[in-house]
Protein backbone atom coordinates (compact mmCIF):
# COMPACT_ATOMS: atom_id res chain seq x y z
CA UNK A 1 0.00 0.00 0.00
CA UNK A 2 1.36 3.43 -0.95
CA UNK A 3 2.53 5.59 1.92
CA UNK A 4 2.06 9.34 2.18
CA UNK A 5 5.74 9.86 1.26
CA UNK A 6 5.29 7.69 -1.82
CA UNK A 7 2.35 9.83 -2.91
CA UNK A 8 4.31 13.05 -2.38
CA UNK A 9 7.13 11.65 -4.49
CA UNK A 10 4.68 10.59 -7.20
CA UNK A 11 3.36 14.15 -7.40
CA UNK A 12 6.86 15.63 -7.63
CA UNK A 13 7.90 13.15 -10.32
CA UNK A 14 4.71 13.43 -12.39
CA UNK A 15 5.41 14.24 -16.02
CA UNK A 16 2.98 15.06 -18.77
CA UNK A 17 2.44 12.09 -21.10
CA UNK A 18 4.26 12.39 -24.40
CA UNK A 19 0.88 12.52 -26.11
CA UNK A 20 -2.70 13.12 -25.10
CA UNK A 21 -4.97 12.79 -28.12
CA UNK A 22 -8.18 14.69 -27.50
CA UNK A 23 -11.36 15.03 -29.54
CA UNK A 24 -13.27 18.30 -29.06
CA UNK A 25 -16.92 18.14 -30.15
CA UNK A 26 -19.33 21.00 -30.76
CA UNK A 27 -22.96 21.02 -31.91
CA UNK A 28 -25.62 23.46 -32.98
CA UNK A 29 -29.21 22.43 -32.34
CA UNK A 30 -32.83 23.48 -32.71
CA UNK A 31 -34.68 25.17 -29.86
CA UNK A 32 -38.06 26.64 -28.96
CA UNK A 33 -39.79 24.32 -31.42
CA UNK A 34 -41.87 21.17 -31.12
CA UNK A 35 -38.69 19.29 -32.03
CA UNK A 36 -36.21 21.14 -29.84
CA UNK A 37 -32.68 20.01 -28.99
CA UNK A 38 -32.11 18.14 -32.26
CA UNK A 39 -28.58 18.49 -33.63
CA UNK A 40 -28.50 20.09 -37.08
CA UNK A 41 -24.75 20.75 -37.23
CA UNK A 42 -21.86 18.86 -35.64
CA UNK A 43 -18.08 19.03 -35.84
CA UNK A 44 -15.16 17.41 -34.11
CA UNK A 45 -11.47 18.30 -34.01
CA UNK A 46 -8.73 15.86 -32.99
CA UNK A 47 -5.24 16.85 -31.89
CA UNK A 48 -2.50 16.22 -29.33
CA UNK A 49 -3.01 18.50 -26.32
CA UNK A 50 0.68 18.24 -25.55
CA UNK A 51 1.58 19.94 -28.84
CA UNK A 52 0.36 23.45 -28.13
CA UNK A 53 1.97 24.95 -31.24
CA UNK A 54 0.32 22.58 -33.73
CA UNK A 55 -2.79 24.09 -35.31
CA UNK A 56 -2.98 21.59 -38.17
CA UNK A 57 -5.92 19.71 -36.70
CA UNK A 58 -7.75 16.67 -38.03
CA UNK A 59 -11.42 17.60 -38.29
CA UNK A 60 -14.83 16.61 -39.62
CA UNK A 61 -17.90 18.82 -40.09
CA UNK A 62 -21.45 17.83 -41.03
CA UNK A 63 -25.01 19.06 -41.34
CA UNK A 64 -27.57 16.47 -40.23
CA UNK A 65 -29.82 15.51 -43.13
CA UNK A 66 -32.84 14.49 -41.04
CA UNK A 67 -32.86 17.79 -39.12
CA UNK A 68 -32.07 20.35 -41.82
CA UNK A 69 -34.66 18.81 -44.16
CA UNK A 70 -37.37 19.14 -41.50
CA UNK A 71 -38.75 22.73 -41.45
CA UNK A 72 -40.89 21.93 -38.37
CA UNK A 73 -37.71 21.60 -36.33
CA UNK A 74 -36.98 25.28 -37.06
CA UNK A 75 -40.52 26.53 -36.51
CA UNK A 76 -40.16 28.25 -33.18
CA UNK A 77 -43.02 29.14 -30.89
CA UNK A 78 -43.60 31.05 -27.70
CA UNK A 79 -46.61 30.33 -25.56
CA UNK A 80 -48.42 33.36 -24.21
CA UNK A 81 -51.73 33.58 -22.38
CA UNK A 82 -54.72 35.83 -22.92
CA UNK A 83 -56.51 37.53 -20.06
CA UNK A 84 -58.87 34.55 -19.63
CA UNK A 85 -55.99 32.06 -19.50
CA UNK A 86 -56.35 30.65 -23.00
CA UNK A 87 -52.93 29.79 -24.45
CA UNK A 88 -51.95 31.76 -27.52
CA UNK A 89 -49.05 30.31 -29.50
CA UNK A 90 -46.94 32.61 -31.66
CA UNK A 91 -44.89 30.98 -34.38
CA UNK A 92 -41.79 32.22 -36.18
CA UNK A 93 -38.98 30.78 -38.29
CA UNK A 94 -35.62 30.28 -36.57
CA UNK A 95 -33.45 33.14 -37.87
CA UNK A 96 -30.57 30.69 -38.44
CA UNK A 97 -32.51 28.45 -40.82
CA UNK A 98 -31.86 30.49 -43.97
CA UNK A 99 -28.09 30.46 -43.54
CA UNK A 100 -28.19 26.78 -42.56
CA UNK A 101 -29.97 25.86 -45.81
CA UNK A 102 -27.62 28.07 -47.81
CA UNK A 103 -24.60 26.33 -46.27
CA UNK A 104 -26.12 22.93 -47.02
CA UNK A 105 -26.72 23.79 -50.70
CA UNK A 106 -23.20 25.20 -51.05
CA UNK A 107 -21.59 22.29 -49.19
CA UNK A 108 -23.81 19.38 -50.13
CA UNK A 109 -20.99 16.90 -49.46
CA UNK A 110 -21.25 17.86 -45.79
CA UNK A 111 -24.92 16.86 -45.50
CA UNK A 112 -25.06 13.36 -44.00
CA UNK A 113 -27.51 11.14 -42.17
CA UNK A 114 -27.08 11.01 -38.42
CA UNK A 115 -26.27 7.30 -38.50
CA UNK A 116 -23.38 7.83 -40.93
CA UNK A 117 -22.07 10.78 -38.92
CA UNK A 118 -21.92 8.74 -35.71
CA UNK A 119 -20.22 5.86 -37.54
CA UNK A 120 -17.53 8.26 -38.74
CA UNK A 121 -17.19 9.80 -35.28
CA UNK A 122 -16.64 6.41 -33.64
CA UNK A 123 -14.25 5.32 -36.38
CA UNK A 124 -12.15 8.50 -36.11
CA UNK A 125 -11.88 8.24 -32.32
CA UNK A 126 -10.77 4.60 -32.44
CA UNK A 127 -8.50 4.77 -35.50
CA UNK A 128 -6.73 7.95 -34.42
CA UNK A 129 -6.11 6.72 -30.88
CA UNK A 130 -8.23 9.31 -29.08
CA UNK A 131 -7.63 9.27 -25.31
CA UNK A 132 -10.43 11.63 -24.29
CA UNK A 133 -13.55 13.25 -25.72
CA UNK A 134 -14.64 16.65 -24.49
CA UNK A 135 -17.04 19.50 -25.20
CA UNK A 136 -17.07 22.94 -23.63
CA UNK A 137 -20.47 22.25 -22.08
CA UNK A 138 -20.33 18.48 -21.84
CA UNK A 139 -23.70 18.18 -20.12
CA UNK A 140 -25.39 20.09 -22.93
CA UNK A 141 -23.73 18.24 -25.82
CA UNK A 142 -23.52 14.71 -24.39
CA UNK A 143 -25.07 14.49 -20.94
CA UNK A 144 -24.24 11.87 -18.31
CA UNK A 145 -25.83 9.94 -15.46
CA UNK A 146 -29.24 9.71 -17.09
CA UNK A 147 -29.26 13.31 -18.32
CA UNK A 148 -29.65 13.38 -22.09
CA UNK A 149 -27.59 15.97 -23.91
CA UNK A 150 -28.49 16.97 -27.46
CA UNK A 151 -26.32 14.23 -29.00
CA UNK A 152 -28.00 11.52 -26.95
CA UNK A 153 -31.46 12.91 -27.66
CA UNK A 154 -30.81 13.19 -31.39
CA UNK A 155 -29.38 9.68 -31.52
CA UNK A 156 -32.36 8.24 -29.67
CA UNK A 157 -34.92 10.10 -31.77
CA UNK A 158 -33.36 9.41 -35.16
CA UNK A 159 -32.18 5.81 -34.63
CA UNK A 160 -34.33 4.48 -31.75
CA UNK A 161 -31.05 3.34 -30.18
CA UNK A 162 -28.94 4.39 -27.19
CA UNK A 163 -25.83 6.48 -27.78
CA UNK A 164 -22.56 4.98 -26.52
CA UNK A 165 -19.11 6.50 -26.39
CA UNK A 166 -16.44 4.82 -28.52
CA UNK A 167 -15.10 1.80 -26.63
CA UNK A 168 -12.25 2.56 -24.25
CA UNK A 169 -12.35 6.35 -24.79
CA UNK A 170 -12.69 8.49 -21.66
CA UNK A 171 -14.25 11.94 -21.34
CA UNK A 172 -14.15 15.22 -19.40
CA UNK A 173 -15.98 18.54 -19.41
CA UNK A 174 -13.76 21.29 -20.80
CA UNK A 175 -15.90 23.99 -19.19
CA UNK A 176 -15.49 22.47 -15.74
CA UNK A 177 -11.72 22.14 -16.16
CA UNK A 178 -11.44 25.75 -17.36
CA UNK A 179 -13.71 27.06 -14.59
CA UNK A 180 -11.69 25.35 -11.86
CA UNK A 181 -8.26 26.36 -13.21
CA UNK A 182 -8.04 29.11 -15.84
CA UNK A 183 -10.82 31.20 -14.29
CA UNK A 184 -8.81 32.33 -11.30
CA UNK A 185 -8.10 35.54 -9.41
CA UNK A 186 -6.18 36.97 -12.36
CA UNK A 187 -9.29 36.49 -14.51
CA UNK A 188 -11.47 38.47 -12.08
CA UNK A 189 -8.80 41.17 -11.57
CA UNK A 190 -8.65 41.69 -15.34
CA UNK A 191 -12.44 42.03 -15.57
CA UNK A 192 -12.44 44.54 -12.69
CA UNK A 193 -9.77 46.59 -14.50
CA UNK A 194 -12.03 47.13 -17.51
CA UNK A 195 -14.13 50.22 -18.09
CA UNK A 196 -17.86 49.90 -17.45
CA UNK A 197 -18.63 49.65 -21.17
CA UNK A 198 -15.96 46.98 -21.68
CA UNK A 199 -16.98 45.08 -18.57
CA UNK A 200 -20.45 44.44 -19.96
CA UNK A 201 -18.79 42.41 -22.73
CA UNK A 202 -17.50 40.01 -20.06
CA UNK A 203 -20.85 39.65 -18.32
CA UNK A 204 -24.06 37.73 -18.83
CA UNK A 205 -27.37 39.42 -19.61
CA UNK A 206 -28.04 39.47 -15.85
CA UNK A 207 -24.75 41.25 -15.10
CA UNK A 208 -22.85 38.24 -13.72
CA UNK A 209 -19.30 37.27 -14.70
CA UNK A 210 -19.42 35.14 -17.83
CA UNK A 211 -17.54 31.85 -18.09
CA UNK A 212 -18.35 31.00 -21.69
CA UNK A 213 -15.56 29.83 -23.98
CA UNK A 214 -15.86 33.16 -25.77
CA UNK A 215 -15.30 35.12 -22.54
CA UNK A 216 -12.30 33.01 -21.50
CA UNK A 217 -10.71 33.52 -24.93
CA UNK A 218 -11.37 37.28 -24.62
CA UNK A 219 -9.37 37.17 -21.38
CA UNK A 220 -6.54 35.08 -22.83
CA UNK A 221 -6.31 37.34 -25.88
CA UNK A 222 -6.85 40.50 -23.80
CA UNK A 223 -9.50 41.48 -26.35
CA UNK A 224 -13.04 42.20 -25.14
CA UNK A 225 -14.27 42.61 -28.72
CA UNK A 226 -13.53 39.01 -29.71
CA UNK A 227 -16.74 37.23 -30.80
CA UNK A 228 -17.31 33.53 -31.51
CA UNK A 229 -19.07 32.74 -34.76
CA UNK A 230 -21.22 30.06 -33.05
CA UNK A 231 -20.81 27.58 -35.85
CA UNK A 232 -19.82 24.06 -34.90
CA UNK A 233 -16.48 23.80 -36.72
CA UNK A 234 -15.25 27.29 -35.90
CA UNK A 235 -16.12 26.83 -32.23
CA UNK A 236 -14.33 23.45 -32.22
CA UNK A 237 -11.10 25.05 -33.41
CA UNK A 238 -11.29 27.73 -30.73
CA UNK A 239 -12.16 25.27 -27.97
CA UNK A 240 -9.30 22.96 -28.98
CA UNK A 241 -6.98 25.96 -28.66
CA UNK A 242 -8.46 26.62 -25.21
CA UNK A 243 -7.97 22.96 -24.21
CA UNK A 244 -4.32 23.12 -25.29
CA UNK A 245 -3.69 26.28 -23.28
CA UNK A 246 -5.31 24.71 -20.24
CA UNK A 247 -3.29 21.51 -20.71
CA UNK A 248 -0.07 23.48 -21.10
CA UNK A 249 -0.67 25.22 -17.77
CA UNK A 250 -2.60 22.68 -15.71
CA UNK A 251 -1.93 19.24 -17.23
CA UNK A 252 -1.41 17.49 -13.85
CA UNK A 253 -4.96 18.38 -12.80
CA UNK A 254 -6.65 16.80 -15.84
CA UNK A 255 -6.65 13.33 -14.28
CA UNK A 256 -9.16 14.58 -11.69
CA UNK A 257 -11.66 15.41 -14.42
CA UNK A 258 -11.33 12.40 -16.74
CA UNK A 259 -13.84 9.61 -16.25
CA UNK A 260 -15.51 6.72 -18.02
CA UNK A 261 -19.15 6.19 -19.02
CA UNK A 262 -19.57 3.98 -15.95
CA UNK A 263 -17.76 6.38 -13.63
CA UNK A 264 -17.97 9.92 -14.93
CA UNK A 265 -16.06 12.62 -13.04
CA UNK A 266 -17.99 15.56 -14.50
CA UNK A 267 -19.16 17.95 -11.76
CA UNK A 268 -20.43 21.20 -13.19
CA UNK A 269 -19.42 24.47 -11.56
CA UNK A 270 -22.30 26.62 -10.35
CA UNK A 271 -22.66 30.02 -12.02
CA UNK A 272 -22.76 31.47 -8.51
CA UNK A 273 -19.16 30.36 -7.90
CA UNK A 274 -18.11 32.50 -10.87
CA UNK A 275 -20.42 35.38 -9.92
CA UNK A 276 -18.95 35.39 -6.40
CA UNK A 277 -15.39 35.26 -7.83
CA UNK A 278 -14.45 32.12 -5.91
CA UNK A 279 -10.73 31.32 -6.31
CA UNK A 280 -9.57 28.38 -8.42
CA UNK A 281 -8.09 26.81 -5.29
CA UNK A 282 -11.47 26.86 -3.55
CA UNK A 283 -13.19 25.47 -6.66
CA UNK A 284 -10.65 22.64 -6.78
CA UNK A 285 -11.30 22.05 -3.09
CA UNK A 286 -14.98 21.63 -3.90
CA UNK A 287 -13.98 19.06 -6.53
CA UNK A 288 -11.90 17.17 -3.93
CA UNK A 289 -14.82 17.05 -1.52
CA UNK A 290 -17.07 15.72 -4.27
CA UNK A 291 -14.49 13.11 -5.34
CA UNK A 292 -14.04 11.98 -1.74
CA UNK A 293 -17.80 11.38 -1.50
CA UNK A 294 -17.90 9.13 -4.53
CA UNK A 295 -14.46 7.48 -4.19
CA UNK A 296 -13.83 7.50 -0.47
CA UNK A 297 -11.58 9.74 1.59
CA UNK A 298 -8.69 7.26 1.48
CA UNK A 299 -8.63 6.98 -2.30
CA UNK A 300 -5.14 7.69 -3.68
CA UNK A 301 -6.50 10.06 -6.32
CA UNK A 302 -8.24 12.19 -3.70
CA UNK A 303 -5.22 12.22 -1.39
CA UNK A 304 -2.89 13.14 -4.24
CA UNK A 305 -5.07 16.11 -5.20
CA UNK A 306 -5.10 17.32 -1.58
CA UNK A 307 -1.29 17.15 -1.54
CA UNK A 308 -1.04 19.12 -4.77
CA UNK A 309 -3.33 21.84 -3.45
CA UNK A 310 -1.27 22.18 -0.26
CA UNK A 311 1.91 22.37 -2.34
Amino acid sequence: MSTRLDLIQDVKNWDKPKKHICCVVDTECTFMSEESRLVYEIAWVISDLNDVENKNYFYKHFYIQETVSNPKAFLQFTKKYTDNGIPKINFGIDSRYGSVLNNCFNNFDKVESWENVIKQFNSDCLNLGVDTITAYNFMFDFGINGKAGVIRKTHSQLTDKTFYFPQGVKHFCLMEWVCRTLINKRYFVWIDSLSDSQKTKMQTAKGNNSYSAESVLKYLNQDVDYIEQHTALRDCFLEMNLAKICYNRYAPTLKYFVGTPKKSLVKTVSWKKIADEISSKDKLQEKIDWLSNIMGEENNLVEQLRLELKG
